[in-house]
């Protein structure tokens, strides 16, 4: 028996990366030059009730069309989601993990330290990183720990409606800045989107950024281009349409981004194939798919006897 196959398979479980781009042809990478001009969308597209069968991009496709079509002003060029999802066998082991990574004071090696490789190995430099709800407080860990390594890797940070405990505060910023002679300051731009009546946790996050921009703005609005603009989107984004372009005869491409390591020069390299057609892709969903397989089970079963 080979070594691999004695090994814990679930520690292989990597966070999913897709790139959108509104131009003639797919998004491209070239050798080790790093990506710039990028939004890095974190986020988990699995959900409890949503699953239609579809692409798990195809929610987010509409509002990448719109902003990277018809806004050619934007202040990047390409959307990168790191979706992380395929980290976890279902959403109670996700809720589970999430809980354990604000818990503990350092990254933990099923997320945060997963994430933080592949955030070094894709080459980002001076990028918005973005993440929405629950989600923002693993953003928030992240940016740290990336900040102590590569200070120029980020340069503004987007928390749209955060959810952010009393733990988390107490836990990831207090404590820490406890510990040291003075609050430690980032360089990089807080920006915050927040409802009136939510506790962003704003006030405690200011000792700590320098906040940029804060909107009081709608979780159903266009995410990506009210962080492109600044401003808050009042218009939430239309479904994706893929005969849609541009004046220019522009169009919106998807690619799937891996970073794997080259076998024989052992350098890790970033690569990235066109599945813009896996868009329009429709499955079954999770729960139709079991019940045609129970279905199916039962009647072999009642024709076997």
């Amino acid at each position: 028996m080979s070594r691999k196959s004695r090994e814990d398979q679930s520690a292989w479980k990597v966070p999913s990366l897709y790139a959108f781009v509104g131009e003639y042809g797919p998004f491209k990478l070239n050798g080790y030059e790093p990506i710039k001009k990028t939004l890095i969308w974190l986020c988990n597209s699995r959900t409890n009730d949503d699953d239609d069968g579809r692409h798990a991009m195809h929610s987010l496709a509409g509002a990448a069309q719109e902003l990277l079509l018809h806004q050619p002003d934007s202040r990047f060029t390409t959307i990168l989601v790191v979706d992380i999802k395929d980290m976890f066998e279902n959403h109670d082991e996700y809720k589970e993990t999430l809980a354990k990574e604000i818990e503990e004071e350092d990254l933990t090696k099923k997320c945060g330290k997963k994430l933080l490789r592949i955030f070094q190995k894709l080459l980002l430099n001076q990028v918005i990183v973005a993440a929405q709800g629950e989600m923002c407080a693993l953003l928030l860990k992240l940016f740290q720990a990336l900040q102590r390594i590569d200070s120029d890797m980020i340069s503004e940070l987007w928390l749209l409606h955060p959810k952010l405990s009393t733990k988390y505060i107490n836990t990831h910023l207090v404590i820490a800045s406890a510990s040291a002679c003075t609050p430690r300051k980032f360089s990089a731009k807080l920006n915050v989107v927040s409802k009136p009546s939510s506790n962003s946790r704003v006030s405690v996050l200011k000792h700590y950024f320098p906040i940029g921009t804060e909107l009081i703005g709608d979780a159903t609005n266009n995410s990506f281009t009210t962080i492109a603009q600044s401003q808050d989107s009042m218009a939430p984004p239309e479904s994706y349409r893929p005969d849609c372009c541009n004046d220019l005869g522009k169009t919106l491409f998807m690619s799937h981004v891996k970073v794997e390591m080259n076998r024989f020069t052992k350098q890790y390299e970033r690569d990235c194939i066109d599945i813009t057609s896996d868009l329009m892709l429709v499955g079954l969903p999770p729960k139709d798919k079991e019940q045609k397989e129970e279905t199916i089970t039962g009647g072999s079963s009642k024709h076997c006897s």
